[in-house]
């Protein structure tokens, strides 16, 4: 039976993925596509896509958004300076934030 793989976003600490990915699934289900999160919900997204290293990071002038994307599955986009939408993978970015947590930890 595989262990639990911890997670921590900014100063949340998750015991698993999946508990991590319950947490940022009920924010997203606050919201229909096409509404923009409030801000204490943007604060979280915007944590969780610094702790992956997402490619397109968010600032405070950026818009996250709720949009249905591929397959019809709704998820976060970020819409910054660029006014393009990028997408939000809640299960990739956490597991890039394992990752990244597990890297930290080995350079200790």
């Amino acid at each position: 039976m595989p262990s639990s793989i911890p997670v921590q976003i900014a100063s949340l600490h998750f015991p698993s993925l999946n508990q991590a990915r319950i947490f940022y699934r009920d924010i997203l289900h606050q919201y229909q596509p096409g509404q923009c999160v409030s801000e204490k919900d943007k604060q979280q997204v915007m944590n969780l896509m610094t702790s992956s290293n997402f490619p397109f990071p968010a600032h405070a002038e950026s818009v996250i958004c709720v949009v249905q994307a591929y397959y019809g599955k709704n998820c976060f986009a970020s819409v910054g300076a660029d006014k393009l939408p990028h997408y939000v993978s809640i299960m990739h970015s956490l597991k890039r934030s394992a990752a990244e947590n597990n890297a930290s930890e080995m350079k200790k």
